[in-house]
């Protein structure tokens, strides 16, 4: 089925984001910082900076 076969693929693209936010995060103890690390590498700087 194409359509699990993309929805996999959307799972496995997020699944990655989240691995590398925790390999950047390591070492700090604080929940937000590994949430802070998810936002700077799955959002574009552009939008990031857009809304301060």
């Amino acid at each position: 089925n194409v359509a699990a076969r993309a929805e996999a693929g959307i799972d496995e693209a997020f699944n990655g984001i989240f691995q590398a936010a925790r390999a950047r995060a390591r070492g700090y103890r604080n929940v937000n910082t590994f949430i802070t690390m998810i936002y700077l590498i799955a959002a574009p700087l552009g939008d990031i900076l857009k809304s301060t």
